[in-house]
C-alpha cells in the first residue's frame, strides 16, 4: 500500500514537470515567433512605414523660343557678314507656314505644299529690319531676301552682279533708299498722290512676299483680301514706277502707262482723259476750257486687271479713232495702246478695248472720290 501510494506520488511530481515543460515550450516558440516577426531597428531610430520616393536629378528646361531667337539672330549674322553690329530682337510670333519652305518661295525652289508650325522672328541691324522664318525647333531657317516695311508698306530690293539697292515704302514715312545692308538715305516722295495709292495697297491687300526676276518684294498689309497674281502684279508695277521716279527725281505722265483714252465734242461739249496704269489706277481728268481738271481715280477689280494685263502682254502698240469722227455732234474718240507684245490688234479687238475703257470711265463718275 505504501508502495503505490509513492507512486501515485511520482507520477503526479512527473505529470507537474511534464505541464511545465510542455507550458515552457510553448512560450520559447510564441517568443521566438514574435522575435522573428518584428523588423530589426537601431536604437534611437525611427521606421518610417512610408515607401521613399527615388530622388531623380533634372535639368532645368530650355526656352524654345530662347533657342530658336539665338539661332535666328547667329543666321542672319552670318548672312549679312556681321562682324560688330549684333542683331537685336524686335518680336518672335507663333505661325503656321503653308509650305516645308517656310513661307519664302524664291525662283528655282521647289517647295513642298504642307503646313509647318514655326516661327516669325522680326531683328534689326542698324536700323533696318529683317525677318527669319524658322520652324519649331529652329533647325530649319530661312532669312527672307528683303527688309521688312515694318509696321506697313513695302520693300523692294534689286540684287544683281553689279546693283544691290533696296527701296522702303512705309506708311506715313518717306522713301528710304539704300544699297544692301547699309544705312537707307530718305527720299521724300516725287508725287504726293503716291501716298494715298500706297495706302490704297496697305488698307486692301494681305501681306504676301514674292520672287522678282533680281531681287525680292515684301508686301506688309492691313487689308482682308488676299491678293490674286493680277494684284500682285499692280503692286509691282508700282514699285517700279515710283522706284523710277524716285531715283530720276521727277515723274512722268505717259510712264508706266497701258492705254490714254480721250474724248472731246459732242452736243455735252464733252473734254476728258482717262489714263490706266500698270498700277491698275485709272486716272480720270477734264480738260473743258483748256483747264486740265481731276476728276477722280479708280482701282481695276481683278477681273478687269487680268483683262487689261492679257491685252497688254499680246497686243503692241496701236491708236484707235472710230468712226464718230464723222457724226453730225462732232465727238472725236482717240485710244493709244501702248502694249508690250508683238500681234497687231485688228479693228475688233480695238474696238473691244475701247468700250473696256468707257465702262472704267463710266465707273469712275460713279464712284465717290
Amino acid at each position: 500500500m505504501k508502495t503505490y501510494k509513492k507512486m501515485s506520488k511520482n507520477i503526479n511530481v512527473l505529470r507537474e514537470w511534464t505541464q511545465f515543460i510542455l507550458v515552457f515550450s510553448l512560450l520559447v516558440v510564441l517568443l521566438s515567433a514574435c522575435v522573428q516577426s518584428s523588423p530589426t531597428s537601431v536604437p534611437g531610430s525611427v521606421i518610417d512605414p512610408t515607401p521613399r520616393q527615388t530622388q531623380t536629378a533634372t535639368t532645368p528646361s530650355v526656352n524654345t523660343e530662347d533657342v530658336v531667337i539665338a539661332e535666328a539672330k547667329s543666321e542672319l549674322a552670318n548672312k549679312l557678314d556681321l562682324t560688330t553690329d549684333v542683331p537685336h530682337l524686335i518680336k518672335i510670333e507663333s505661325v503656321q507656314w503653308p509650305d516645308s519652305c517656310l513661307g519664302v518661295q524664291e525662283s528655282g525652289i521647289m517647295c513642298a505644299m504642307h503646313v509647318v508650325d514655326g516661327y516669325r522672328i522680326l531683328l534689326s541691324v542698324n536700323g533696318l529690319i529683317y525677318a527669319v522664318h524658322s520652324n519649331l525647333d529652329g533647325s530649319q531657317l530661312v532669312v527672307v531676301p528683303n527688309l521688312i516695311p515694318e509696321p506697313a508698306g513695302i520693300s523692294s530690293t534689286i540684287d544683281s552682279s553689279d546693283l544691290c539697292q533696296t527701296f522702303l515704302f512705309t506708311e506715313n514715312e518717306d522713301v528710304k533708299i539704300a544699297s544692301c545692308n547699309n544705312l537707307p538715305e530718305v527720299v521724300p516722295f516725287v508725287e504726293m498722290i503716291r501716298e494715298k495709292e500706297l495706302r490704297h495697297y496697305i488698307d486692301t491687300y494681305q501681306s504676301f512676299s514674292v520672287a522678282l526676276p533680281n531681287g525680292f518684294m515684301n508686301f506688309l498689309g492691313r487689308g482682308d483680301k488676299e491678293a490674286s497674281d493680277a494684284e500682285q502684279r499692280s503692286v509691282i508695277a508700282w514699285v517700279q514706277l515710283v522706284s523710277a521716279e524716285t531715283l530720276a527725281g521727277r515723274s512722268s505722265a505717259s510712264e508706266g502707262m497701258i492705254l490714254s483714252w480721250h474724248r472731246e465734242g459732242g452736243i455735252a461739249g464733252f473734254c476728258d482723259d482717262l489714263v490706266i496704269y500698270q498700277t491698275g489706277a485709272a486716272n480720270v481728268t477734264s480738260c473743258k476750257n483748256g483747264q486740265p481738271k481731276d476728276l477722280g481715280q479708280i482701282w481695276l477689280d481683278k477681273d478687269q486687271l487680268t483683262q487689261i494685263y492679257q491685252w497688254y502682254d499680246h497686243f503692241g502698240n496701236f491708236e484707235y479713232a472710230p468712226q464718230t469722227n464723222a457724226q453730225a455732234d462732232g465727238m472725236t474718240i482717240d485710244l493709244v495702246f501702248a502694249g508690250s507684245g508683238s500681234t497687231n490688234a485688228v479693228d475688233n479687238e480695238q474696238q473691244t478695248i475701247e468700250t473696256f475703257v468707257e465702262r472704267i470711265y463710266a465707273q469712275t463718275m460713279k464712284t465717290p472720290q
